[in-house]
């Protein structure tokens, strides 16, 4: 049972990402590109595993800390401020969770493949490609 969260950092910007209003801000520098011919080929992502609690099997994820399922990503060049996103996983129970960050959204999926919903308040609509 791994019940590991890993985020991937695929924006052009140094980013940190908290979880659940936990201690510890995990930070992730900028994606790289590399080229060839004047072709973008390959897109580098920096990623950073978060173990999480044992709350995976009541779809609770998290470090301990404040609210359950709760993701804050902080944009370095970005004056707005965090913004905060609210994770609704489903039957996690021995899973480990992908979250990808986006300019202006994330998206997630379990080790499975299947995506979970994803909404906020910089980002009212729910994601998921169900």
């Amino acid at each position: 049972m791994s019940n590991n969260v890993y985020f991937a950092n695929s924006v052009n910007d140094t980013i940190s990402v908290n979880i659940n209003s936990g201690l510890q801000n995990h930070t992730m520098t900028p994606r790289t590109t590399t080229s060839a011919n004047n072709t973008v080929t390959v897109v580098n992502c920096a990623a950073v595993q978060v173990p999480t609690g044992p709350n995976m099997d009541k779809d609770i994820f998290g470090t301990g800390g404040g609210e359950a399922n709760t993701v804050v990503v902080e944009f370095q060049s970005l004056e707005s401020g965090p913004q905060t996103y609210s994770v609704k996983p489903e039957n996690l129970s021995g899973r480990d969770l992908y979250i990808y960050v986006f300019d202006g959204t994330i998206v997630g999926q379990d080790d499975t493949g299947r995506p979970f919903p994803i909404g906020g308040s910089d980002n009212p609509s729910v994601v998921s490609s169900d």
